[in-house]
């Protein structure tokens, strides 16, 4: 079974939430590492350049007392750095500082793995370059106690070895810094690169998102339209109005809602079709009761007459002079009788009182019907075949009316067949129900006429009254039966009643 509509709203809903939630997380994710890189480059790369620099400012305030040649200036000089601005000692300090912000660059999470290659790297430069900071003090201090012995000449030659171990340091700093200027060019451009990259993700992913919040406001606008339309055919309903179908596809609650409404309606036509046949049947009852009671007593007057008539006539001694006289009261009885009979099929579904139902063996009530109309079936040229199954269990029945019901179909049978033919009975078990057929071999009930059959006075026969039928459905109807017909033109028709059986269906 398909999910249901308010599941597949909350996932698509949900499907949203979730676009706009992963919008969200790569916004603050790529800010994070933009965020990552602007430190790396505030507490990084711009504090080393910043500590280089003063490395090399320190040095190049060195190389002017390595400069000195006067020996009374150069004297004075080292005194006073060796005391109040010891030049190696702060050069030392300044890259022991600039390695520790290396090394704790390197460590940061936020920063490319390329750049922390290149950190580590910038590291190890720097402690080579400390390293070369022990040679540099021996050759200071050697410089110092050759300015105090007052040996010049050896204070000149460790001059010239200090200026060019300075120089050389001087060029490694500069170097440095333009790989570190460099570094800060890139990290800044990655930045600008991730900023622009981010805003574009982020619009399109935004827009990916507003799309799809369309697409589900539409999906639940489809999904629940089927709703309206329920709505509006509950409503004409209510207002009494056509009782229309509703046709939802698919299987899901508003489908299966949709079948139960259906279902509904057509209980209700179901429901409004016997209200009004009950109401026809209860309006010809009445009106038949009262033309039979006014038509049946001038009937009989009129059939005691003329056969007074008739014995009058035949017993005066012309008698045989006359032969179309009796002859015409003949025909004269004979249409009272006709009519009689019309006026009791009248009463008789006028009439119809609810059936004393007890427990009857169908196929007795059968055989006895058909023994009583067997010579009237011979008469007819009509070949009988019973197909009676044995043992059936009993069914609740009121056996007059049940052999009036059939007694109509069997003569109707007759009737259709008027050049003789074949009429089959015949009895089953059909699960709760015992079925009983009628079939003959007559030219059928064309197909338009079928929905009709059953209405009082509607007959496919000339001269017919059109209550036998109607009879026939009203007693099965009062027995919780039901009646079907089904009739091919040219080939014959067959009716089948089915009748529930008595309480536990045992055999009588």
């Amino acid at each position: 079974m398909r999910a249901s509509i308010s599941t597949r709203i909350f996932l698509a809903f949900s499907l949203v939430i979730v676009i706009f939630c992963l919008v969200s997380i790569y916004s603050v994710f790529k800010i994070h590492r933009i965020h990552g890189n602007l430190g790396l480059i505030k507490s990084g790369y711009v504090r080393l350049v910043l500590t280089l620099t003063e490395v090399d400012s320190e040095l190049r305030s060195y190389d002017v007392v390595l400069d000195e040649r006067d020996p009374d200036l150069l004297t004075r000089s080292i005194r006073l750095t060796s005391v109040l601005h010891p030049f190696p000692a702060l050069i030392r300090r300044h890259l022991g500082e600039a390695s520790r912000v290396a090394r704790g660059a390197a460590q940061s999470e936020r920063i490319e793995p390329a750049e922390q290659v290149g950190l580590v790297e910038l590291q190890r430069q720097l402690a080579t370059l400390i390293a070369r900071m022990d040679g540099v003090e021996a050759l200071s201090g050697e410089l110092s106690l050759a300015v105090t012995e007052r040996d010049f000449e050896r204070a000149a030659d460790v001059q010239r070895r200090l200026k060019s171990e300075s120089r050389s340091l001087r060029r490694e700093v500069k170097r440095l810094m333009l790989a570190l200027r460099s570094a800060i060019d890139d990290s800044v451009l990655r930045a600008e690169r991730a900023e622009t990259s981010s805003f574009w993700v982020v619009v399109a992913l935004s827009i990916i998102a507003v799309l799809l919040s369309v697409v589900v406001t539409f999906f639940a606008g489809m999904a629940l339209e089927p709703i309206r339309r329920l709505t509006d055919a509950v409503k004409r309903v209510s207002a009494g109005g056509e009782l229309g179908r509703v046709e939802i596809r698919g299987n899901d609650e508003l489908s299966l809602l949709a079948a139960e409404f259906n279902r509904m309606v057509e209980a209700l036509r179901q429901r409004d079709a016997e209200l009004r046949r009950s109401e026809r049947l209860a309006t010809i009852g009445r009106m038949s009761a009262q033309v039979a009671h006014e038509v049946r007593n001038p009937l009989q007057s009129i059939g005691l007459n003329s056969e007074l008539l008739e014995e009058e006539l035949a017993a005066r001694p012309d008698a045989a002079e006359h032969p179309e006289a009796l002859e015409l009261l003949r025909s004269i009885q004979e249409e009272v009788e006709r009519l009689t009979g019309v006026t009791e099929d009248y009463l008789r579904l006028a009439r119809l009182p609810s059936p004393d139902l007890q427990p009857e063996d169908v196929n007795e009530v059968v055989l006895r019907l058909l023994e009583f109309l067997s010579g009237e079936l011979d008469h007819a040229g009509i070949v009988l075949r019973t197909e009676l199954a044995p043992g059936l269990p009993a069914v609740l029945a009121d056996e007059h009316q049940l052999r009036q019901a059939l007694l109509n179909l069997v003569r109707n049978s007759r009737e259709a067949m008027d050049g003789g033919g074949e009429l089959r009975v015949s009895t089953a078990r059909e699960g709760d129900h015992v079925r009983i057929g009628v079939a003959d071999t007559g030219g059928g009930i064309p197909g338009p006429a079928l929905p009709n059959i059953y209405e009082p006075f509607f007959s496919t026969k000339e001269g017919g009254t059109g209550l036998g039928l109607a009879l026939a459905r009203a007693v099965v109807e009062a027995h919780h039966g039901t009646i079907e017909c089904r009739s091919t033109p040219g080939v014959g028709t067959e009716f089948l009643l089915r009748l529930p059986l008595a309480g536990g269906g045992e055999t009588p």
